[in-house]
């Protein structure tokens, strides 16, 4: 499985990782195609930050609406995955 996201948030490098490890315990980690998990899953989320938004880190008040749009579109692409 290969995930690429992008976004034009400002988002920190940190709270963006910590947002995707968050997200991929209810989303991509519930996928079982062959009853193995794949050691090459790739999921790779790239911000650009020209969106000109406040920037968004794990004590911003952006940083929970970012999680749920983030849980949402990971939880769509996962489902698409095994329908």
């Amino acid at each position: 499985m290969l995930v690429f996201l992008t976004t034009d948030a400002d988002v920190t490098p940190a709270y963006l990782k910590k947002s995707c490890r968050k997200q991929r315990r209810f989303s991509f980690n519930m996928i079982s195609v062959d009853g193995d998990t794949s050691p090459s899953d790739t999921m790779i989320f790239m911000a650009n930050g020209l969106a000109k938004n406040d920037i968004v880190t794990g004590k911003s008040a952006l940083a929970g609406v970012f999680q749920q749009a983030l849980n949402q579109v990971c939880i769509y692409l996962a489902k698409a995955i095994c329908p």
